[in-house]
């Protein structure tokens, strides 16, 4: 199985301004954790699965109906 995001993707730049900060002061917390990498998207995790390939697209059929 695959390991797979559902996150919040933020465009506002004072959004992501907000985040980024929020995310560089988690990291003294749990480093590995809430840290966003250099070439990650500024988000919110909404939740974090594992699931097969083949099933990736019934799920997000799904989850867009929440």
């Amino acid at each position: 199985m695959e390991k797979y995001n559902i996150a919040l993707l933020c465009k506002d730049p004072v959004q992501v301004s907000a985040l980024e900060s929020i995310s560089h002061k988690l990291a003294g917390v749990a480093p590995s954790e809430y840290i966003l990498g250099v070439s990650s998207l500024v988000h919110v995790t909404v939740c974090r699965f594992k699931a097969r390939a083949e099933d990736i697209e019934n799920i997000w059929q799904r989850v867009q109906n929440i």
